[in-house]
């Protein structure tokens, strides 16, 4: 049963925007016959599961065959797209989407991926100003520049808005749905959608802010594939995960894709990281905070950096946790700030590379990233603590 009689994902679908929006994608994800397609996602469960729903809006839409489908979770710690190009030459798509990556930040990457193939992007971190968008093959959707109040709506919403236009948003995809939604925080802004979970799971998602529910568990699973194993490539996994969901019940779907991905073993492992060394950074903070921000960078082998700073930054451990994952000879940095402190971190690191230029660096207010040369690593510590003293600085900064 689909779920194109009901508008389930207003606000987005009410959006004075939207419909021009959806039909430029609509128009940009029409293909001819024996064209191959490669989406590049965000490696969490937003950018995941809007990849899925970019797949099944593909395959409802009779222009690919599942053979013809091609996917790459991206890790923050790849964000400065340079090596894109190059695989896209090795892969050879026709389309490229993009869903939930800040590539719009590398003209130049676009401006070579161009010359191989057409490009769709959708987006919802915070755009630098003065970025150059590319015109010729490229169309690009952010819902902060296609409103007029800087609206934020996570990936999933937005491809899974547009799979339902075509009735390719099914009743037993919705926990895919709702993990793209949780992991981003953004469950309440869709009621007629928790509406609709519960309808189909009573119980399974609970409180939105409760992270002990069904739902939230199954959240960090899912995060915990891309987590545990970062770099992995995940084989046919949409087409396998669209197989459970089409021919069992939601429920034992759930513990199918649960059970054949080895989830809870990769959550476990991931936790396991987290738990050791959360209590050591909590030691260390209290002589390590400098200018108001802890700043570390541990021996971890999951990619769990994100997790590690959200819950210090709760702590109130300090006003600005960074707390760094070392890729070889590049260390990605995850930022979050304390939940009292009236901070700005798209602001801090745009005021940043006035003075120091990462590889990259970007995201939303609260929750942002930055990749820097492993080399460099003192000259990011000095810096962010620079820009963060000057952007309290400023007049309208609450202190």
């Amino acid at each position: 049963m689909d779920l194109n009689f009901r508008n389930i994902l207003m606000p987005l679908t009410s959006s004075a925007w939207w419909r021009n929006a959806y039909e430029a994608y609509a128009h940009g994800l029409n293909l001819n016959n024996n064209e191959s397609v490669m989406v590049l996602y965000n490696a969490d469960v937003d950018g995941f599961a809007a990849s899925f729903f970019v797949y099944r809006y593909l395959l409802a839409s009779n222009k690919i065959l599942a053979s013809q489908f091609q996917s790459r979770p991206i890790w923050n710690y790849e964000y400065d797209f340079q090596w894109v190009p190059q695989f896209i030459e090795q892969a050879k798509p026709d389309l490229v989407i993009c869903v939930d990556i800040p590539i719009i930040q590398e003209p130049n990457v676009l401006n070579a991926m161009q010359n191989k193939c057409r490009i769709v992007i959708y987006d919802h971190h915070v755009i630098p100003p003065n970025v150059e968008i590319p015109r010729d093959k490229t169309l690009f959707f952010n819902s902060r520049a296609l409103s007029n109040s800087n609206e934020d709506h996570p990936a999933s919403a937005f491809s899974a808005a547009a799979a339902n236009q075509i009735g390719a948003l099914y009743i037993n995809d919705l926990p895919i749905l709702a993990t793209g939604l949780k992991g981003d925080w953004a469950l309440r802004k869709y009621p007629e959608f928790a509406e609709q979970l519960e309808k189909l799971l009573p119980g399974f998602m609970g409180d939105p802010s409760d992270w002990n529910t069904p739902l939230s568990k199954f959240t960090s699973q899912l995060n915990a594939l891309f987590r545990a194993h970062p770099g992995q490539q995940f084989q046919d996994l949409h087409n396998r995960l669209a197989y459970i969901f089409d021919t069992e019940p939601v429920n034992d779907a759930i513990a199918t894709f649960v059970d054949q991905f080895q989830l809870k073993k990769a959550a476990a492992d991931v936790q396991l990281e987290v738990d050791k060394y959360l209590n050591e950074l909590e030691k260390s903070a209290l002589s390590q905070t400098q200018g108001g921000i802890f700043i570390a960078v541990p021996k971890v082998k999951t990619f769990n950096v994100g997790i590690l700073a959200t819950v210090l930054a709760k702590r109130n451990i300090a006003p600005v946790v960074a707390i760094g994952y070392e890729a070889g000879e590049r260390v990605q940095f995850e930022l979050r700030i304390a939940s009292d402190a009236k901070i700005d971190l798209t602001k801090v690191l745009r005021e940043q590379r006035t003075s120091f230029q990462p590889l990259t660096s970007g995201g939303h207010p609260m929750a942002a990233g930055a990749l820097v040369w492993k080399r460099d690593i003192q000259r990011f510590e000095d810096s962010i603590r620079e820009a963060l003293a000057h952007f309290l600085k400023q007049p309208n900064t609450p202190q």
